[in-house]
């Protein structure tokens, strides 16, 4: 009976403890946890077990903040570096309920090939967008 019960209690405990941080929120009658993501957990542990990882963080860190501070240093200057332009190679897939290409649920090539100059558009802060060309 002992063990029944410090069983029971055990694997409450650990149905709690993996709750800990996580909210419930309701919607419409319907209960929803809100699960942390495991990779800060996953960083942090490793910056404070692996010195090797966390020499590797340190000087990744070091080389944006330098790079940083020597584009600032070239505005100041009135001096602009060229933008490198790279293509990244896409694969968009389409959930579709079976129709023909380009009709319902199914879009077509041109509507998918709009969509990413929409986001390329909105990345160099072109027409129709007003804000900051991220030079992404």
């Amino acid at each position: 009976m002992e063990k029944l019960i410090f069983s029971i209690f055990f694997l409450g405990s650990l149905s709690l403890s993996a709750q800990i941080g996580a909210p419930i929120f309701e919607i419409d009658n319907q209960l929803f946890t809100k699960e942390k993501c495991n990779t800060d957990i996953i960083h942090q542990n490793l910056m404070s077990i692996d010195t090797a990882y966390a020499a590797q963080i340190l000087a990744n860190e070091q080389n944006v903040q330098q790079f940083i501070a020597q584009q600032h240093y070239l505005e100041q200057l009135g001096i602009r570096t060229p933008a490198t332009v790279y293509t990244i190679p896409v694969v968009v897939h389409i959930i579709h309920l079976g129709e023909a290409q380009g009709s319902g649920s199914n879009i077509s090539h041109a509507q998918i090939e709009s969509a990413i100059d929409n986001l390329n558009d909105a990345y160099v802060n072109a027409s129709p967008y007003t804000g900051v060309d991220t030079e992404i």
